[in-house]
């Protein structure tokens, strides 16, 4: 096979602005959704649990984010798991697969989470309506956090539809078969 593109974000956009584009996608996001709220539930008391739910919100993202990825690929018989990799001293969650995997596999697995948690955050937000600024800044962060899912999709439509993906820590590389 031979590769068609690489892909890694960090190095085309760079750090920051992946960062300041999450930011700002989480932050409209939550706009959005406290005004959907709001004008849906205007009489609902929403209850002050205090700091530790709103910490185990913020907490719970990013790890429910990775599973969400693999779970595509282990439905479908992939070998895939979540590394804690350690980069400037940062910890980082990754989901890693060691075979290649069909473009529109990827593409499942890329936007599993972001559809995933909205929805589900959107029945909850229902069925708990005073819970409901929890599941707003959960569905939020992980909005943001999705922005960079975003970008990586925008690579993998563009592809050719018979390619195939392989994963590296710093991206994806995009494969096509010899002809």
């Amino acid at each position: 096979m031979n590769c068609w593109k690489s892909v890694n974000l960090y190095r085309q956009y760079g750090t920051q602005r992946i960062y300041i584009t999450a930011c700002a996608v989480a932050l409209f996001s939550f706009m959005v959704f406290t005004n959907l709220y709001e004008r849906l539930f205007p009489s609902i008391y929403h209850y002050e649990y205090g700091l530790l739910p709103l910490l185990f919100t913020l907490i719970t993202v990013l790890p429910i984010h990775k599973v969400l990825h693999c779970l595509p690929l282990w439905l479908t018989g992939k070998k895939a798991k979540i590394i804690l990799l350690k980069k400037n001293k940062t910890p980082y969650l990754y989901c890693q697969f060691s075979q290649t995997v069909s473009r529109a596999m990827m593409i499942v697995s890329v936007m599993t989470p972001l559809f995933m948690v909205i929805a589900l955050s959107h029945i909850s937000a229902f069925a708990f309506p005073h819970l409901t600024i929890f599941f707003i800044t959960f569905s939020a962060i992980h909005t943001g956090i999705c922005s960079l899912d975003v970008l990586y999709l925008g690579h993998l439509l563009k592809a050719p539809k018979s390619s195939y993906v392989e994963d590296v820590p710093s991206g994806f590389h995009i494969l096509v078969k010899q002809s």
